[in-house]
């Protein structure tokens, strides 16, 4: 007969021994290898934000019409964008000082950094609508707003960030154009044009905004505003992410200034001198005639999750834009 016998005590708190030592190893690597990928993970996933959201400038900008900047005449314009659904902009909002006989080569004389501001308004033609059988064709335009928002819930190593928000406004039928015509065809244009879905009108050759925004009616009547805003069409959050999944998600955001920030992954600002909260993670910079400007916009987003290390991602795209109104 075969004799049969099991595992000993002592075998048994071998094995017990031996498991112990390698389960902690086998929970460390995995853990840390999961870390890994969705650490990656958000590095892509912000990386493709990021992208995204300076192809979008960058394309509206090809169509540029009026880039507006921090002076007395354009903040009258800045003042007037209407926050009806959409969250509202920073405390400390600076649009970019056009350098006009300058460049954008950071740290040479023909650079201005004062000029660099944290939010870009420019106005872009949209469309040419032809009306009464195409024999009048009136240009059409939006405003563009790029802001931060301080209406982020995400708390990046026990501070603050922001989001990324892109205001577009109402259509807006070229007025100059408009009153160029004779009365009778005015009226049958305006009505074609509220018809069509258009019931603004912007003088783009006016220096501020008094007396620049119209409403036009249904029988083609067109009335100045007398306390005139921009009228909001829609917006977009063009930062907000959700990835992280696998391991307890990540906080996302635009960068505040790393000045007071030991732990921040990137330097900002980079153009220009941090003061309080100004600039954080969106810079703007514009140079150039009226026929080529050249516009400088940095984007810095960061990200923290599970990991001790809190990740960055930065990107700057230079974009050409008209500015002939």
């Amino acid at each position: 007969m075969k004799s049969s016998r099991g595992f000993t005590l002592v075998e048994l708190m071998i094995v017990l021994a031996i498991m112990g030592i390698i389960t902690p190893v086998l929970v460390v690597l995995l853990t840390s290898i999961t870390k890994g990928f969705t650490g990656y993970e958000a590095a892509m996933s912000m990386r493709k934000i990021n992208q995204q959201s300076l192809n979008r400038m960058y394309m509206r900008l090809g169509s540029c019409k009026r880039i507006f900047e921090n002076s007395t005449n354009d903040s009258t314009y800045l003042n007037k964008v209407a926050f009806n659904s959409s969250p509202a902009a920073i405390s400390i909002i600076k649009l970019p000082t056009i350098n006009r006989d300058g460049s954008l080569a950071a740290g040479t004389t023909n650079f201005d950094a004062t000029g660099v501001g944290n939010a870009i308004l420019f106005a872009t033609n949209e469309m040419v609508q032809a009306m009464s059988s195409s024999t009048f064709r009136i240009d059409v335009y939006r405003f563009n707003y790029y802001y931060l928002t301080s209406a982020n819930t995400s708390v990046i190593d026990s501070g603050s960030s922001y989001k990324l928000v892109e205001w577009r406004s109402a259509a807006y039928a070229d007025n100059n154009q408009l009153n160029n015509l004779s009365t009778s065809s005015r009226t049958v244009v305006a009505t074609q044009l509220y018809n069509a879905g258009i019931k603004y009108a912007w003088d783009p050759t006016k220096t501020t905004i008094t007396g620049a925004l119209s409403t036009i009616t249904n029988v083609g009547g067109i009335s100045t505003d007398a306390s005139p805003t921009i009228k909001e069409y829609k917006y977009k959050v063009l930062t907000d992410m959700i990835t992280g999944v696998v391991i307890g998600g990540y906080r996302y955001g635009v960068s505040r200034n790393s000045s007071d920030w030991a732990k921040a992954p990137k330097i900002v600002p980079l153009f220009t001198t941090a003061n309080g909260t100004f600039p954080g993670g969106f810079e703007v910079a514009v140079a150039g005639s009226s026929a080529g400007r050249q516009v400088l916009i940095r984007s810095v987003l960061v990200a923290q999750g599970s990991m001790k290390a809190i990740i960055g991602d930065d990107l700057q795209v230079v974009a050409s834009a008209r500015d002939l109104w």
